[in-house]
């Protein structure tokens, strides 16, 4: 059996894989996901915006104030779920992220999946995630 991935370890090889040099601009910064080590879910988005970006955490804005509100309906927390995106690196000018960089990050997100415990609920918000 294969030891369980180490995020930290996947971040590391994120922030040294050259196909991303892109994306690592002054100011970009890699926003990992976050969340609990064996979640009830994983929640996947597309790529991090403005203030994700800043505070180095995934769905911390508007569109986190919003997911927060529909896990309260759902009768769930963060503190339960795992939260990532499709890409690690905000896009210049908070663009959709491209078909290739959309395949690049799924190797990131399989490794997450595996590290957190193969959760067996795994949500995608939007078209990007869906892919």
């Amino acid at each position: 059996m294969m030891p369980k991935p180490d995020l930290e370890d996947i971040y590391e090889q994120v922030r040294a894989d050259p196909f991303w040099s892109h994306l690592r601009m002054p100011g970009i910064r890699l926003v990992g996901g976050t969340g609990p080590a064996d979640p009830e879910a994983m929640i996947i988005g597309e790529a991090p915006g403005a203030v994700e970006n800043t505070r180095g955490l995934p769905f911390s804005g508007p569109s986190g104030g919003m997911l927060s509100q529909f896990l309260h309906l759902a009768g769930l927390s963060r503190g339960v779920v795992f939260i990532t995106n499709t890409v690690k690196y905000r896009p210049p000018g908070n663009r959709t992220p491209t078909t290739k960089e959309i395949a690049h990050g799924a190797g990131c997100l399989r490794q997450e999946y595996l590290a957190i415990g193969s959760p067996g609920l795994v949500i995608t918000l939007g078209v990007v995630a869906r892919r």
